[in-house]
């Protein structure tokens, strides 16, 4: 019995060994397989510093940048930006006895004067401006007997109206409130008989910029509160385009063409009608009943003119030119358009998932009317640190930039993406700040280069206006017009650069390199995206910026006289408008980066993989069958490559 027994056990221990040894070797060709495609590795976990050198420079540029501005304060005055000065150099409010910055003279003693006051707003660069110990409370004329002059001088009868002539005495004082130590008139008016009008002395002025200075003090309540209003909107329509992601593009496709169609008819019955109207044809009743759709009768013949009719004319041609296009453009690319619509879907899917990235976006602003004319500092300096802001405007543009990327392609690339994701943008950040500063550096100082040139450019423009040679300045224009071109060519290189390494992690110009050559091999898909995220982002902000701008007017319209008097309400509105579309486009932009890496990534997957069990498709299921492809492997065998893939990621966490 013990040697049956042991015969017994030995079988069945053998039997098990070769179960074992055959379950391990179909482990193992399974493991095989999803261990190949875990090496093809589209999103690159081990990162390697790039373009080094760069960055050195751009710190050592930031270093002398430092040097210069020690050295500015430590031999300048930061009082010259805030304090007001007289005629005279006096920095009003200040004891400037023992300042070396002021030329000595009797008056330099203004402690008791805080405020500067200008004897006319007509021509603020020659008129006389004195320190007063307060701003005037009435809008006056003034005389002999009442006086505002130079320190030095006591007007007579005989020389008063020189002195005013040469701006040396005031003329008459304005109602004004002090800003930033400045006085700056109103338009109260005072009630004494002997007091001269503030409307027909500001008629007589620079009565805008007063007026508008005047509303601003009334109304910044009103611009702050649209800021803040336009980013809350902004906000809340970004959520929108993550749930309704493709019902919102294809009513803004679907309306805009429907708009342009039915406008174009509309224009082109209106501008019949007129022409009918012009011509005193007589009305039949079919073009009686078009006057009646269009809405022209009798009260409205008065605006019937030549010039109205031509205007209408070309107005329809213009309207009709576009919506041709359009719709030419929708039918003949509705594939095309359709794979647009899946990669803003895939962007919202992956803007689900992080909503850390939600945020604004850095954006640049036009500096081109920059005036910088302090004789006392080189412009060698002022060039300097203009080309050093450019540079570092753009590199940390380029970090929100790449850091973006980065979180959305490790998305993107994600088997399964249901799993929720471990601080994706805090990770991206880290990779980008670690690894990629180089490569930033790298794409910054090529749009500063570009830029400075252009600032350039303009100021030889602006003085070339004195010298009256046209030649000169249309050959200028021109050339300013390809350096903007090419600015643009040069940020769109950028951009894809920056996604491109983000998702590989190489170097700048081999990343440009890469990105440019796909993008190149997929033009009409490009295209095709572009123009509709374009389109339905550019909406995204009207519809911000209008719902901002109209609920500024109704407010002040219905109870702005609650704030107090406004002269130029229409101005608020405008600057309402501004600083929300400002602010749209800072959220809206981190939308735009997320679909342009989405697409990147999504042309990446379509070139790499075929969908087999080796080379499987990264898209969603709905990315697929837009594209009318499938994954051939199966669920148990896509878990275990995701199982395989992510402990080849947790090897390099970053």
């Amino acid at each position: 019995m013990p040697a049956n027994s042991n015969a017994a056990s030995k079988k069945s221990q053998g039997n098990l060994s070769k179960k074992s040894q055959s379950n391990l070797s179909r482990r193992s060709q399974r493991f095989e397989v999803d261990e190949e495609i875990a090496t093809k590795e589209f999103f690159v976990t081990k990162r390697y510093c790039r373009d080094v050198i760069f960055l050195l420079l751009f710190a050592a540029f930031w270093f002398g940048m430092i040097l210069v501005a020690m050295n500015a304060f430590r031999t300048g005055d930061p009082k010259r930006i805030v304090i007001p000065q007289d005629y005279l150099g006096n920095y009003c409010g200040i004891d400037n006895t023992n300042s070396s910055l002021v030329v000595a003279n009797a008056y330099s003693n203004q402690t008791a004067n805080p405020y500067l006051y200008y004897f006319s707003i007509q021509d603020l660069t020659n008129a006389t401006h004195i320190c007063v110990k307060e701003c005037p409370k009435e809008t006056k004329a003034l005389s002999v007997s009442n006086y505002l002059c130079r320190y030095d001088i006591t007007p007579t009868i005989l020389n008063y109206a020189t002195l005013v002539q040469k701006f040396h005495c005031a003329a008459y004082t304005l109602a004004s409130s002090p800003i930033l130590n400045r006085c700056i008139p109103g338009v109260s008016s005072s009630t004494d008989n002997s007091t001269t009008s503030s409307n027909d002395i500001l008629s007589q002025s620079r009565d805008f910029a007063v007026r508008v200075l005047s509303d601003l003090q009334v109304t910044w309540k009103v611009i702050a509160v649209g800021a803040g209003v336009s980013m809350i909107l902004s906000f809340i329509w970004m959520l929108l385009l993550q749930y309704l992601a493709g019902l919102i593009v294809w009513v803004c496709i679907i309306g805009c063409n429907i708009f342009f169609v039915f406008g174009s008819i509309w224009l082109y019955l209106y501008w019949q009608a007129n022409l009918a109207l012009l011509n005193q044809t007589t009305i039949t009743g079919i073009q009686a009943q078009i006057n009646s759709i269009v809405g022209i009768n009798d009260s409205t013949t008065v605006f019937v003119s030549k010039s109205n009719t031509d205007v209408l004319q070309w107005t329809f041609i213009v309207m009709a030119v576009i919506g041709v296009l359009l719709l030419l453009i929708t039918i003949g690319m509705f594939k095309r358009v359709v794979i647009a619509v899946g990669v803003i879907k895939q962007a919202s899917l992956a803007m689900k998932k992080m909503p850390l990235i939600s945020g604004p976006q850095p954006f640049t602003l036009n500096i081109f009317n920059t005036v910088l004319s302090d004789p006392n500092i080189s412009n060698y300096i002022i060039g300097y640190h203009i080309f050093g802001f450019l540079w570092t405007l753009f590199f940390l543009l380029g970090v929100n930039q790449m850091s973006i990327a980065g979180a959305i392609a490790n998305w993107y690339f994600t088997m399964d993406k249901t799993e929720p994701m471990r601080l994706p943008v805090m990770r991206s950040l880290f990779r980008t700040l670690v690894f990629h500063l180089g490569s930033i550096a790298v794409g910054s100082m090529l749009i500063a280069i570009v830029e400075f040139i252009r600032i350039l450019l303009f100021y030889i423009q602006r003085n070339l206006k004195k010298s009256g040679n046209q030649y000169l300045q249309y050959l200028l224009a021109c050339i300013q017009c390809c350096l903007a071109c090419v600015s643009v060519l040069v940020k769109f290189i950028n951009r894809n650069a920056y996604i491109f390494i983000a998702i590989k992690g190489k170097a700048f110009f081999s990343s440009a390199g890469e990105a440019t050559a796909l993008l190149i091999r997929n033009a009409l898909r490009v295209a095709a995206i572009d123009f509709v995220s374009d389109f339905v982002l550019f909406l995204s902000k009207m519809i911000v910026v209008t719902a901002c701008g109209f609920g500024a007017y109704f407010y002040l319209a219905y109870f702005g006289s609650a704030l107090g008097t406004i002269a130029i309400p229409w101005v608020t509105v405008v600057l309402v408008v501004i600083s929300s579309y400002f602010v749209s486009s800072a959220f809206i932009s981190v939308y735009q980066m997320a679909i342009d890496t989405i697409f990147i990534c999504f042309l990446i997957d379509s070139e790499s993989n075929d969908g087999s069990a080796a080379n499987p498709y990264y898209m969603t299921e709905g990315m697929q069958n837009v594209m009318g492809v499938e994954n051939k492997q199966t669920t148990k065998s896509r878990r275990t490559t995701q199982q395989s893939r992510r402990g080849t990621v947790h090897v390099e966490e970053f």
